[in-house]
């Protein structure tokens, strides 16, 4: 397959995009749970994680 026809084929089926809570969920293998009962370190990282996917260019 050549360089150009697999990149034709990830543009056809580009991956998912994933939110910040669905990120750190699937590295900590467990749910957050509902926000006002996180830890201030999960909920800080969770903000940071958001802030930083926002400002990726698409």
């Amino acid at each position: 397959m050549t360089a150009f026809a697999r990149l034709a084929q990830i543009a056809a089926d580009p991956a998912p995009c994933l939110t910040a809570r669905q990120i750190i969920e699937a590295r900590l293998g467990r749910s957050l749970g509902p926000i006002d009962t996180m830890p201030e370190d999960e909920r800080r990282a969770l903000y940071l994680l958001a802030l930083q996917l926002q400002r990726m260019p698409e």
